[in-house]
């Protein structure tokens, strides 16, 4: 009862860990019990309990694991390098616990996961660099809902009207179409080295870069958040950890009180211009056709909040598995003009619009609405995708 909890214990084994990813878990110090992360999270009530702001407590072997603990204290987590699996592991299987990220919990994660990037300091200094002129376009997923790749579409529409992309994503973990698997329907068969990074962006305007090769840990978490099957960490924070840490982002979050959090944390950034963070009423992490969505726009360091009601008119889709093909078959139906009236159609546009704005393309989402309209029908954005996928073949 004197011990603190140490949640990394569990994790600093590689037989601890095979016990892990076999859903076994390893004690905990001080107990004769065995650690599941999931207990809190299993029922319906105890999430609505964590979204309302009522943490489990944590001391005492009959009550609930409090997942902030190990996390309060910066000699706990953050005592010293980043060197193995547990303290990365510990951050991408941690549940998400939506009201409990203060700005400095949120900063410590960020901090946990960056200091495991596997590529070397100048190149990371280098990226860094170049990323104060990028944007890059992203949802956190985590909503459990089958849904269309908007984001990766709308990172060609943008790279068509002239900004520099840089896209930073992964494969499906608790969805059927991560941005690779999309990427990799489009005839994306290699992943980008990242010391071609510059190279892409220059040759074709935008970059897709795999969490997994800047961090790769992430390879043996996949499995671990299938597990979980709930929104983790990594969902949350995962698209804040772009190795070029762009200047210019829109960035959808399926939560509101994430998305306040990290508004405040981009907002304290000196290396954020202009950032659009995006949720829909229904919990979906992009700008939807039909609804009312919360914006948090960061510029220039000052944070406002804003809502944006859309009433666009639209068609009934046939398409419902919405896995990495048929995502691939709903982008090319835009692309060559069959679809200019779905949800995916005009997704795609008031999305990328976002991305137009932020990035000083336009002054207004409508504006941007008109501009990418006319970038997809007029075949600038179909051309953009055969320029980037030409050049990601020299590394096939």
């Amino acid at each position: 009862s004197n011990r603190s909890l140490n949640i990394r214990a569990p994790y600093e084994s590689e037989i601890a860990l095979e016990k892990l990813e076999a859903g076994k878990m390893a004690a905990v110090p001080g107990s004769n019990r065995s650690l599941n992360i999931r207990a809190p999270y299993e029922s319906e009530i105890a999430l609505e309990k964590l979204e309302a702001g009522k943490m489990p407590a944590l001391p005492g072997a009959n009550r609930s694991l409090n997942i902030r603990a190990p996390y309060e204290s910066q000699s706990m987590v953050l005592g010293g390098p980043c060197q193995n699996y547990g303290e990365f592991g510990t951050v991408g299987a941690m549940p998400c616990v939506t009201r409990e990220y203060s700005k400095g919990l949120l900063s410590d994660l960020i901090e946990i996961a960056r200091r495991s990037s596997s590529l070397p300091s100048g190149l990371q200094d280098e990226l860094r660099l170049l990323g104060r002129t990028v944007i890059d376009c992203s949802g956190t997923g985590g909503s459990g809902l089958p849904h269309f790749n908007t984001s990766t579409s709308s990172a060609f529409v943008l790279a068509a009207a002239g900004l520099k992309v840089a896209k930073f994503g992964g494969r499906a973990a608790s969805s059927k179409s991560g941005s690779f698997d999309f990427l990799e329907g489009l005839g994306f068969t290699s992943n980008l080295p990242c010391e071609a990074i510059a190279d892409g962006i220059e040759s074709c305007g935008v970059v897709f870069i795999l969490a997994a090769e800047v961090y790769p840990q992430l390879k043996r978490l996949a499995p671990i958040r299938k597990k979980i099957a709930r929104p983790t960490a990594i969902n949350f924070i995962g698209p804040l950890l772009n190795p070029l840490n762009p200047g210019y982002r829109v960035m959808g979050i399926s939560s509101d009180s994430i998305r306040s959090q990290i508004a405040e944390y981009l907002a304290s950034s000196y290396e954020c211009n202009h950032a659009l963070l995006v949720t829909a009423d229904s919990r979906i992490d992009e700008l939807l056709p039909v609804g009312r969505n919360s914006l948090s726009r960061i510029e220039n360091g000052l944070l406002s909040e804003e809502i944006l009601n859309t009433s666009y008119v639209i068609s009934k889709s046939e398409y419902t598995i919405l896995d990495a093909a048929e995502n691939v078959e709903i982008f090319g139906r835009i692309l060559t003009g069959e679809d200019c009236s779905s949800t995916f159609y005009y997704s795609l546009l008031l999305n990328s619009a976002a991305g137009l704005m932020v990035g000083g393309i336009v002054d207004s989402i409508n504006a941007g609405v008109d501009l990418a309209k006319g970038l997809v029908s007029s075949g600038q954005v179909a051309a953009t995708l055969e320029r980037a996928r030409r050049f990601y073949g020299r590394f096939s």
